[in-house]
């Protein structure tokens, strides 16, 4: 007896699931979507700190586009610049949670491409660096 009442249980419990995720995409499609898409293309930063490290920095995001998995992902290009040269980090197709700009700064995207091109003249420099390669040589590389 009991078991039969646990199997029906488990029965409505998945109905109610399936109708509970059909809800949530029709919300997603009419509500949430016209709202993130409305991000794509817009740069952001926020600040982060470590303990351990003492100090903070700024994250540059720019929004790329749209994925739905699931709840739905921002993909992003991220770039991170943490004191040292290496700290340095580009990161590109990074997927986010929608709400991750609701602590971020809007930034315009001449600011965002300025610290692009300042971890990439970074990161350069310390490839350079470390390998001797003259980039100027047209034989370096």
């Amino acid at each position: 007896m009991r078991e039969e009442k646990l199997k029906e249980l488990k029965k409505q419990r998945r109905i109610l699931n399936d109708k509970i995720e059909k809800l949530e995409d029709e919300i997603y499609y009419k509500e949430e979507l016209p709202k993130q898409r409305e991000k794509i293309g817009k740069c952001y930063r926020y600040e982060e700190s470590d303990p351990n490290l003492g100090f903070e920095w700024y994250v540059y995001v720019y929004v790329m586009d749209l994925v739905y998995i699931g709840s739905g992902r921002l993909k992003t290009l991220e770039v991170t610049s943490i004191g040292a040269p290496y700290n340095k980090k580009i990161v590109i197709g990074k997927l986010r949670p929608f709400d991750f700009t609701k602590d971020c700064e809007k930034i315009s995207k001449k600011e965002f491409t300025k610290q692009v091109m300042a971890v990439l003249g970074d990161i350069t420099s310390e490839v350079v660096s470390a390998t001797g390669v003259d980039l100027k040589d047209k034989d370096g590389v």
